[in-house]
């Protein structure tokens, strides 16, 4: 399934295009803002680090569309849903699917803040394990709020919202291990508190995706 739905990406390109332009371009104002207002590099790496958890925020909305709101907008999530598959499976296996994409779409933003910042972000290596392990966390947001959404008529307006109000924990925690220089062991909680919320969202993901 997780095959499946890679090859259908690399074939029909335009979402994943339109995220990683977003990634692109996003992150090369942030590189161009930490090099122009911030030129002392831990400064730098500190607005870079804020300004590339949002940005995965937003794309977390971007791999949530190519989740179930996708199969349900095809038609084939009732098909999905009435498999003998089980729906933990199920759902576990668009998780890693949109991991996939968020972590892709992560390394692209961080290397392009990397590139437009200069030397104000020539130690911005340091937030790849902390962007990485948030990723963990949005991904599985990502996953289950595609889940939810779908029973959702105005899902344009409220999917982007409910990304936002779970993923507000992780920006507060971001914001004070950034703001501590706290790298190494807070990418190990923020990536606990990740695999805590996939755990979670896993065992809803039954009555969410029941027939």
């Amino acid at each position: 399934m997780i095959w499946k739905d890679l090859l259908l990406e690399t074939r029909r390109i335009s979402e994943f295009g339109a995220a990683l332009v977003f990634a692109v371009s996003a992150a090369s104002l942030i590189g161009f803002a930490a090099n122009k207002f911030a030129p002392s590099g831990i400064t730098g790496t500190l607005i870079a680090g804020l300004g590339l958890v949002l940005v995965e925020v937003f794309l977390a909305v971007f791999t949530a569309i190519m989740g179930f709101v996708r199969e349900a907008d095809k038609g084939t999530l009732e098909g999905m849903r009435s498999s003998p598959v089980e729906p933990v499976v199920v759902f576990l296996a668009k998780l890693v699917f949109t991991l996939i994409l968020l972590e892709t779409l992560v390394a692209v933003s961080t290397g392009a803040a990397i590139f437009f910042g200069g030397t104000a972000l020539q130690d911005a290596y340091m937030l790849f394990p902390l962007l990485a392990s948030a990723g963990i966390y949005l991904a599985s947001v990502s996953a289950f709020a595609s889940a939810l959404s779908v029973y959702i008529e105005a899902r344009g307006i409220l999917l982007p919202t409910l990304i936002l109000v779970l993923s507000a924990p992780l920006i507060q925690d971001v914001i004070i291990l950034v703001e501590g220089g706290f790298y190494g062991h807070g990418s190990w909680m923020l990536a606990l508190s990740g695999l805590g919320f996939m755990i979670v969202a896993s065992w809803l993901s039954r009555y969410i995706l029941e027939v």
